[in-house]
């Protein structure tokens, strides 16, 4: 197996009564002046739409991989990352065993 090439992690946010999937990357912004600590913002690469049609969708592209969206391609993800992605939402929990709660 090889390392992950490129950076960021699923996420769900909630808005008027649904919950969306998006694709998110955490950056070091700067360091808090008091403590020393880092400072990460956490910004959205891709929204997916809500949990239903996200799967959908990922099922689509998985099926039909001439239709995974050229932004993701642009970021570096590929196919491995979608089925990865597929899995984390099906059994909720990340490919590094972490609990994904939805």
């Amino acid at each position: 197996m090889t390392t992950k090439k490129t950076p960021g992690f699923l996420s769900v946010s909630n808005s008027r009564g649904y919950k969306y999937v998006q694709l998110r990357r955490s950056v070091e912004v700067g360091k808090n002046e008091k403590t020393g600590k880092r400072l990460i913002k956490k910004i959205v690469l891709h929204t997916f739409g809500n949990y239903e049609k996200s799967l959908e969708s990922m099922y689509g592209w998985l099926n039909n991989p001439e239709t995974f969206p050229e932004k993701l391609i642009d970021l570096g993800y590929d196919l491995d990352d979608l089925q990865d992605w597929i899995m984390t939402l099906e059994t909720k929990k990340t490919k590094t065993g972490k609990d994904f709660t939805i």
